[in-house]
């Protein structure tokens, strides 16, 4: 028996020892290994009897190009940087001294200015939240919904995505996007994403919410943000995407980069132009080792625009084509010759462009026929949005708003709802500002 109880202390040392070792020797915490893209062709197996001109034309595309040096591409509407307006009526607007200026419209008036901040080159202003850029390369954010954060901790225990002044978001930024998330490509070529991300390869959709700016990837030079998923240019120009994923171990949402394509110099808004002036679209794939497939839509494009009902792209010709933002097969429509710079659009039935003779031009679009209305001679950029509202830059740098109410009288005398019937060129337009920073 005295045998028995020894036995049974020993046994429980023993036991106490082990676990006061496991408890000070904790297994190293989990690192996953460094992310290495798979090596794989994008694009689905097809033969030359079979396979579509778009898909040879996206397998060639990696190889045709690689001794071209990829030229820049031109930004011909740098003024956007200057004057941002988006769904809900409100503007943001840097006046030639570099001042940050905001305003809220309707359809009858618009509220007072109110100045934001000082010495800043770019502004980009969503419904409900809105960022500059200093003169120091700083972003900073201000405002902030759950789903539109401002990218760095407010102190607002609260509301940790919102901020109620210019907030200091990060330093030393060289591009920038937002949509329904955000992304920032600093100095170094580091890209850093915030705000709601969904595009994911689970059977249910894996929702990335990052309050703060989180770094994705090295060797970035430009980023765009789209509705669904965004598009990142190395340094190499080649084309980068992401999904997000549940980590197996961690149980963390993690990104998930992988390549799409060779020698692309451009994107914007899930469009992409490649170094031969080639633009390019993604679908969605059908496996992890595919999870967007590059279709080619059209060839010597120069600018590109995603805005309200349209995508609109402008070739080398100043031909401006359009087709609906929700389409699943896209067939680019001409709607304009001549044109120099893409406005954007607020509803199916009228876009809005510059032409050659800078003169702003409304297009009223049905299935049959094109009307194309002028409304203003001398204008070098405009901005529109959601809310049938105007703003234009004329050629001595001074800001107009015009705006298009969407009521109408019917020959009953009822007041109804008619998204073209008031454009017209004799619509009233009120001065803005004197000049803004060009």
């Amino acid at each position: 028996m005295k045998n028995l109880r020894c036995l049974l202390a020993l046994i429980i040392i023993t036991m106490a020892l082990l676990y006061a070792c496991n408890a000070v020797d904790a297994p190293p915490e989990y690192e996953p290994p460094e992310y290495a893209p798979p090596e794989y062709n994008p694009l689905p197996e097809f033969s030359k009897e079979n396979g579509s001109q778009n898909e040879l034309a996206a397998e060639n595309i990696n190889t045709a190009y690689a001794d071209i040096d990829c030229i820049e591409y031109i930004d011909y509407d740098n003024l956007k940087y200057s004057v941002s307006m988006q769904p809900g009526s409100t503007a943001l607007i840097i006046k030639d001294d570099g001042t940050v200026w905001y305003q809220e419209m309707n359809y009858y008036e618009a509220n007072p200015m109110i100045k934001i901040m000082d010495d800043c080159k770019a502004v980009w202003n969503k419904q409900w939240v809105s960022f500059m850029i200093d003169n120091n390369d700083s972003l900073w954010g201000w405002r902030g919904l759950i789903d539109s954060p401002i990218g760095v901790n407010t102190g607002n225990a609260e509301y940790p995505y919102y901020a109620g002044e210019p907030t200091l978001v990060m330093e030393s930024v060289k591009a920038f996007d937002t949509g329904y998330f955000s992304l920032a490509v600093k100095q170094d070529n580091s890209l850093w994403i915030w705000g709601t991300y969904a595009f994911s390869m689970e059977k249910i959709n894996v929702v990335c919410d990052n309050y703060y700016a989180r770094k994705l990837m090295d060797n970035v030079q430009k980023a765009s943000a789209s509705v669904k998923y965004g598009l990142a240019i190395k340094t190499d120009n080649s084309l980068w995407s992401w999904y997000t994923s549940v980590h197996p171990i961690t149980g963390e949402i993690e990104y998930i980069p992988f390549k799409l394509m060779e020698n692309v110099k451009h994107v914007d808004k899930g469009l992409a132009i490649a170094c031969d002036d080639s633009l390019w679209r993604f679908v969605r794939g059908e496996s992890i080792e595919q999870p967007l497939t590059p279709q080619k839509l059209m060839d010597n494009i120069i600018a590109v625009s995603a805005s309200g009902y349209y995508y609109m792209v402008l070739n080398d010709n100043n031909q401006l084509f359009a087709w609906p933002f929700n389409h699943k097969d896209p067939d680019p429509r001409l709607i304009a010759e001549n044109c120099a710079s893409i406005v954007g659009s607020w509803s199916s039935d009228a876009v809005y462009m510059i032409d050659a003779n800078k003169t702003l031009n409304a297009l009223i679009i049905d299935d049959d026929s094109i009307q194309s209305i002028a409304l203003e001679d001398e204008v070098v950029y405009a901005t529109t949005s959601l809310d049938r509202i105007l703003l234009y830059v004329k050629q001595d740098g001074s800001l107009w708003r015009v705006v298009f109410s969407p009521f109408i009288s019917a020959e009953n005398g009822d007041i109804v709802e008619d998204w073209t019937g008031e454009i017209t060129a004799n619509v009233p337009r009120v001065r803005v500002m004197e000049k803004v920073l060009w």
